[in-house]
């Protein structure tokens, strides 16, 4: 009976021990993560450059000075934790970038032969592009972490695959045509615009141009070791930041440009397609995931 009784008063004494190593706040509230505990973090980067537009009226302050340049487009990805122990993690990562943009420029009418008198002006037709670019990465990892005050360390190490490419589309108001019939309103020059971009540079009559172009898809591969840290100004809430090095490799498939031109004897309109060469890359450095300050929050 005594040995029950003394193995019972040992186990509140160790798990009074245990609870007391758990730094909390003034309200009881546990401040570190814990085994079971998620966490999501995402870049804290738009933050400070919003704090630092409102203190200094500039709206062109650097988001994060300390950022790498990145090979993997992964700057700014969710990152997911879930932690195995008080302090091991296994993490997985996710980025989805899509953008697509338009422009549209009016140039004149080639249908229009008659000399327009002052002050009337010229009928206008409008070409148009589109551009799309899409970029996404997909991580795990696992993660080690030292400290027991607010201020936390970690390291590990990270797998990463991305994929990317990106599409043009040019649609043109005036026709191109097979032969100079400038009275039917076409012409194997048809006025078209210049375009960097979806901007408009300026307008030419043109006797090749794009319909559209598509880049060959870009697959990566990438192995990082990292390190950083993590200061939980509250409860189960952290401003952190993370810094790595590694390895890249990557593969670019053939893209494609489409453009209409005129040739030949009689003279026609056709539409060629060139391709371009596949290419692949190899590289050594940091940071490829993009060394990046974070909010995170832990649950």
């Amino acid at each position: 009976m005594k040995k029950l009784l003394l193995l019972a008063v040992s186990g509140v004494f160790v798990l009074g021990v245990s609870a007391q190593d758990k730094l909390t706040a003034k309200n009881g509230a546990v401040v570190l993560p814990e085994a079971g505990d998620w966490s999501l973090s995402l870049n804290a980067a738009p933050i400070t450059r919003f704090m630092g537009n409102m203190f200094n009226g500039n709206l062109n302050n650097n988001a994060n000075p300390f950022r790498a340049a990145s090979t993997t487009g992964a700057g700014n990805s969710l990152l997911i934790r879930k932690f195995t122990t008080d302090k091991q993690a296994m993490r997985a990562f996710v980025g989805f970038n899509f953008n697509s943009a338009k422009g549209s420029n009016d140039v004149a009418d080639d249908k229009q032969t008659t000399a327009v008198v002052f002050p009337a002006l010229p009928d206008m037709v409008t070409d148009e592009t589109k551009v799309s670019n899409t970029n996404i990465m997909l991580g795990v990892g696992q993660e080690w972490r030292k400290g027991e005050r607010r201020l936390q360390g970690f390291y590990g190490g990270d797998v990463m695959l991305t994929f990317s490419g990106n599409k043009r589309t040019n649609t043109w108001g005036n026709t191109m045509s097979d032969t100079t019939i400038a009275a039917a309103g076409t012409t194997i020059t048809p006025m078209s615009t210049t375009w960097a971009g979806t901007t408009a540079t300026g307008s030419s009559a043109m006797g090749t141009r794009t319909i559209s172009t598509k880049s060959g898809t870009t697959f990566g591969f990438g192995v990082r070791g990292f390190i950083g840290a993590d200061f939980f100004i509250l409860p189960k809430f952290s401003i952190g930041f993370e810094y790595g090095w590694g390895i890249s490799l990557s593969t670019t498939g053939q893209g494609t440009t489409v453009t209409e031109t005129t040739g030949g004897a009689p003279n026609k309109r056709a539409e060629q397609e060139t391709t371009t060469g596949k290419r692949s890359s190899f590289g050594v450095a940091n940071d490829i995931n993009s060394g990046q300050f974070r909010l995170s929050v832990f649950f």
